[in-house]
């Protein structure tokens, strides 16, 4: 579980009086960035983030569901939230909100859960309008307009990419984020440059599954590293640096070994989702795209 404390700044033009929130987040970097443009949002509406949940006026429980520890961590949490703070408005949302048995708290009035693929609602004020109010089909069938100027930690995370297509047998993640989304790459990119400038000296790029990127322009996961070899290393080499988070196997291509190897920018470091060591296995989980010997073949490049 991660819980963010960071204290927002306050927006100078408030738009209605001071209120205070906390944040939950459990799970991936992705949710870790989500959690941190809601917060930003929530601030420049006035909000004040309290690093101690029983003081806030709204908690946003951000959810995971890749385990089943991670709904049980869910489920805790809200028992633990209105034991401690009876009156508090509780928001669920994320992985886990389809999940989670809505029946079984006493306290079911005072919970809004907001689905994953509703989530940008989130970035509203949530004071002044309803939390229930369903996204227009606009915003929808498009990447979520998520962005930060921030982040909690030291080393920053920019997400990329979001939803999945490839149903393994025991991910249910499809199910919960839908479809893929790829961000536009100059907006990943004026990002990135922006949160350097902000002082970070090391972001992590991050999606749910990063093979899976593909911008409006047809620019695949090694084409963004390209562009942003071109657009940041000139200025930012060995003053900044970018991590890539987890890859799926099959992406370990000559074009990809190549672009890795020929980035200045790129952490020199992989963290590749290779889920068995069986190619028996591989197939029953859906994962046959690769294999342990292709998996070999490609490290051995590396």
């Amino acid at each position: 579980m991660t819980t963010q404390t960071i204290l927002c700044k306050k927006n100078t033009q408030k738009k209605h009086s001071s209120w205070k929130f906390y944040i939950f987040t459990y799970g991936c970097k992705v949710n870790q960035y989500e959690s941190q443009s809601i917060r930003e949002a929530w601030a420049n509406f006035g909000g004040k983030e309290t690093a101690n949940a029983k003081n806030a006026d709204i908690i946003l429980l951000n959810s995971c569901a890749i385990t089943d520890n991670a709904l049980i961590d869910a489920r805790q949490a809200l028992q633990k939230i209105f034991k401690e703070n009876s009156k508090v408005k509780v928001i669920v949302t994320g992985c886990a909100t389809k999940l989670l048995d809505k029946n079984t708290y006493s306290f079911i009035d005072r919970i809004s859960f907001i689905e994953q693929k509703n989530k940008t609602q989130l970035l509203r004020d949530p004071i002044k309008e309803p939390t229930q109010i369903p996204l227009k089909e606009a915003f929808i069938n498009q990447y979520p307009p998520f962005s930060i100027k921030n982040f909690y930690r030291s080393r920053a995370v920019v997400k990329i990419q979001d939803g999945c297509s490839k149903f393994c047998t025991y991910c249910i993640i499809p199910y919960t984020r839908g479809k893929p989304y790829s961000r536009a790459a100059t907006e990943c990119i004026s990002e990135i440059r922006g949160l350097f400038n902000a002082g970070f000296k090391e972001i992590t790029l991050s999606g749910i599954n990063l093979k899976l990127y593909k911008d409006n322009k047809g620019k695949d996961f090694w084409d963004l590293i390209s562009l942003i070899e071109k657009e940041l290393a000139l200025e930012w080499n060995k003053k900044a640096r970018i991590r890539i988070s987890s890859i799926d196997p099959s992406q370990l291509t000559e074009k990809g070994i190549e672009t890795l190897a020929s980035a200045s920018i790129i952490c020199p470091h992989l963290h590749i989702s290779i889920q068995s060591g069986s190619n028996t296995i591989l197939k029953k989980m859906n994962r046959a795209h690769y294999s342990t010997e292709k998996i070999l073949t490609a490290i051995e490049k590396i």
